[in-house]
């Protein structure tokens, strides 16, 4: 009767949603490849852009530092810590003497 009429009639209207949703996919959807074709090259020249621009940080921090290594003054601080630490080391008690 009516009930089967009522469910038969909602059926069709879930059918006509999928068909719809499929037909909207369909219309949508851009290949696999495609997508990939746009986005391997976009990755790969961020990646190398990225690169390239740390490692110009880094040189321009190496020459830097090297700048401030080959510092007299400090050379000379450096070598009075290293006299010190070994003074203090060899007034210090090996371990197990006592």
């Amino acid at each position: 009767g009516a009930a089967g009429t009522a469910h038969a009639a909602h059926d069709d209207t879930i059918g006509a949603r999928r068909q719809g949703r499929r037909r909207r996919d369909q219309e949508t959807t851009v290949p696999i490849w495609d997508q990939m074709g746009l986005i391997m090259p976009t990755a790969l020249t961020l990646t190398a852009l990225s690169y390239i621009g740390f490692t110009a940080i880094g040189a321009g921090l190496g020459r830097a530092a090297m700048g401030v290594v080959f510092n007299v003054w400090l050379r000379r601080a450096m070598g009075a810590c290293f006299v010190i630490y070994g003074l203090l080391l060899g007034t210090a008690s090996a371990p197990g003497r006592g």
